[in-house]
């Protein structure tokens, strides 16, 4: 059943309609306890890949299990590192006291009071040059470029290799290896995790062989993104759902009629802008650029700093011609609502 959500934003022009639909909820997550742990750090070196514990009580003993993520993750906003054995450290983290394992796992949100991740980070969200901060924790600000502006058009790629799967999120992240080194080379966007395509397949499994069709995404400060059409063969989303500018677009002072942009992997999360729309602004509009950019993109709820539930939430942006965010009060989602 569709559900219709009417929001009234005093952004500096008039009222927008705000449409979502989605079948069947968002995600059925573990429940995590957020803890704050001290300790000593132990390090199994014996696999292939380090282990790392915690010692809570210096009694030579692991407590805890530490969950770092994959060997090969590092964190993009911070310059925390993994510990060496015999550190003494603090984390803030996700207990996990499930009955299978052997001792509780923390899985790591930050090391000594720096970032090391967000378990609801909106990775689907971040295609190119803009806030780092979309549906994440961490950054302020504004003068930053929505992602559609400067990448209009994507390069079509067909890529074999193995599917890397990050599973410490609430929700898998995946990554090909084309090189067979074991190491990520691109980051594979499925868009969000409630996205189930019309074929009815569904995302690999970790370790997976595929061969995946899609538009690749070039972004000078994180790795390349591949933006999935196709998996072995069978269609995942319609390219052409994008549009020029990924869901984005511009509109002017002249403006006839309205405007609608949507979320760029759900055609129905809809945003209209009605002409007009400069007359409402300070000073009746003589302080509104000639032009906006508009766009909307869809995050994790639990990324609404409330104690509220919600059932959807999104990151509504109005950037002008010189990069400047647009809203009233400044930032991504920083405008003021009725």
């Amino acid at each position: 059943m569709k559900q219709i959500i009417y929001i009234i934003f005093a952004l500096g022009f008039p009222s927008l309609l705000l449409a979502q639909h989605h079948d069947g909820g968002y995600l059925h997550r573990d429940s995590l306890e957020v803890v704050n742990v001290n300790g000593s750090v132990i390090v199994d070196e014996s696999q292939d890949y380090p282990i790392y514990y915690l010692d809570e009580n210096n009694d030579g003993e692991e407590d805890y299990l530490l969950n770092f993520g994959p060997y090969w993750y590092e964190p993009d906003s911070s310059d925390a590192t993994r510990p060496s054995d015999g550190n003494n450290i603090n984390v803030t983290g996700g207990l996990n006291d499930n009955s299978l394992l052997t001792i509780p796992m923390i899985i790591v949100y930050e090391i000594n009071d720096q970032f090391w991740r967000d378990p609801y980070y909106a990775n689907w969200n971040n295609m190119g040059t803009h806030n780092h901060y979309l549906g994440s924790h961490h950054g302020e600000g504004s003068g930053y470029y929505g992602f559609g502006w400067q990448h209009d058009t994507l390069e079509n790629v067909m890529l074999e290799g193995q599917v890397l799967a990050d599973t410490t999120y609430f929700v898998s992240h995946f990554y090909l290896d084309t090189n067979d080194d074991s190491l990520p080379d691109f980051v594979l966007n499925f868009g969000p995790p409630w996205y189930v395509p019309e074929s009815g397949i569904e995302r690999p499994l970790n370790g997976d062989r595929v061969t995946v069709t899609g538009g690749k995404l070039n972004d000078e400060r994180n790795m390349p993104m591949i933006i999935v059409y196709g998996i072995n063969g069978e269609i995942w989303r319609d390219s052409s759902s994008f549009g020029p500018n990924f869901g984005g677009g511009w509109f002017n002072r002249n403006l006839n009629g309205s405007m609608h942009f949507h979320a760029p992997f759900d055609t129905s999360d809809v945003i209209t802008v009605h002409e007009g729309w400069r007359n409402f602004g300070p000073g009746g509009g003589h302080m509104m650029p000639d032009s906006l950019f508009c766009q909307i993109m869809e995050i994790y709820p639990e990324n609404i700093d409330s104690g509220n539930h919600f059932f959807a939430a999104y990151e509504i942006q109005m950037f002008r011609p010189d990069g400047s965010s647009g809203m009233m009060g400044g930032g991504m989602g920083g405008g003021h609502m009725d």
